[in-house]
C-alpha cells in the first residue's frame, strides 16, 4: 500500500462474489501504468553485466592497484571511517584531506596528491576551522 490504495496478490482465481463487488479488478491500473512510463523516461541505460572467465586472465599482466594511502585506502573505491563519538574521526579525515591536497605525508605515510572535498554534517564551521588550524603540515 505505497500510495494508500490496497493491492492484492491472487494465488487462485478470485471468487465470483469478489468479481461482482469489484468489476474493475482485472483492469490495468492506469495510474501505475502512467508512473511506470515516467520512470522509463528517466531511467539511465543499464550497463551490461561483465562476465569474467578466469581462464582469460592467464598470461595477462596484473594491473597495478592505485592507492590514496598505500595498503590503506584504495583509489576509486568506497571506504569507511567509523568509531564511537568523540574519538577523532573528523580530525583524522581533515588531516588526510589536508595531506592529499598538499602532498605531504599523513601519519608518516605517503599520500596521493589529489583534489579533496569534505562534507561534514556534525561540526559547525568554527569547529572545523579550529581543527584545521591545529593541523600542522
Amino acid at each position: 500500500m505505497m500510495d494508500g490504495t490496497p493491492r492484492a496478490a491472487w494465488v487462485n482465481e478470485p471468487s465470483d462474489e469478489f468479481k461482482a463487488r469489484n468489476p474493475q479488478w482485472d483492469k490495468p491500473d492506469t495510474a501505475s501504468q502512467a508512473a511506470k512510463g515516467k520512470e522509463k523516461d528517466n531511467e539511465q541505460p543499464q550497463k551490461p553485466m561483465i562476465v569474467v572467465d578466469p581462464r582469460s586472465l592467464q598470461d595477462k599482466l596484473v594491473p597495478e592497484r592505485r592507492w590514496i594511502v598505500r595498503d590503506w585506502l584504495p583509489f576509486g573505491y568506497t571506504t569507511a571511517l567509523y568509531g564511537d563519538g568523540g574519538t577523532g574521526k573528523t580530525l583524522l579525515a581533515q588531516q588526510l584531506m589536508t595531506s592529499c591536497a598538499t602532498g605531504v605525508p599523513w601519519l608518516g605515510m605517503t599520500t596521493m596528491r589529489c583534489p579533496v572535498l569534505g562534507l561534514f554534517c556534525e561540526d559547525d564551521e568554527d569547529e572545523l576551522h579550529r581543527r584545521q588550524h591545529a593541523i600542522k603540515y
